[in-house]
């Protein structure tokens, strides 16, 4: 529990100094270009609300490209570890804004299954807000979250519980997205 209330400390005091920041206001606004809720394009996530660990460790694979994406390494690549935090704060401190998915019940209830069996709650947590550098799965783009489950399959990004050996489809990634999506 102390763990906690110091993180949240933390957390709220890098947010603070960010959200006070203009150079980091200038880039969230960069940021929001592409990831806000319902822009278009279904390989974008919305940023808010997402874990500060999740958004360092990410901003970081990027930088030291280690997470293929021209753009975000180039973007990246010159940025300070001082600009990946203050990023990092800033999102994790906005409140995640709900977005509406047209989903299909089958999906959704066969993700459900699947993500029981794969017990993703034991790091997501339960409500699958997120803890640490486990990303909030709740609420994200279905799309984006099927290609990334897909890609955890495949091998070509790294998950501690999902590669090629777990035995997931396509069929089982577009159904986790799913499920994920529609938990508020």
């Amino acid at each position: 529990m102390r763990k906690t209330l110091v993180a949240a400390a933390f957390l709220s005091a890098i947010a603070s100094s960010a959200a006070a920041d203009p150079e980091t206001e200038e880039r969230a606004r960069f940021c929001t270009v592409c990831h806000r809720p319902g822009y278009s394009v279904s390989y974008v996530p919305t940023l808010d609300g997402q874990t500060y660990e999740y958004l360092v460790n990410q901003l970081k694979a990027f930088k030291e490209k280690r997470r293929p994406s021209d753009g975000h390494q180039r973007y990246w690549g010159e940025r300070s570890e001082k600009d990946v935090q203050a990023m990092a704060a800033y999102f994790a401190a906005r409140a995640r804004i709900r977005e509406r998915f047209e989903l299909d019940a089958g999906k959704v209830a066969l993700g459900q299954s699947r993500a029981q069996a794969l017990m993703c709650a034991t790091c997501h947590q339960p409500d699958y807000s997120g803890r640490e550098t486990a990303a909030r799965l709740a609420g994200l783009q279905p799309q984006y979250a099927a290609a990334q489950i897909a890609a955890f399959a495949s091998g070509q990004r790294p998950h501690p519980r999902i590669d090629r050996a777990s035995g997931l489809s396509r069929e089982d990634a577009e159904a986790l997205a799913q499920y994920f999506a529609q938990i508020p």
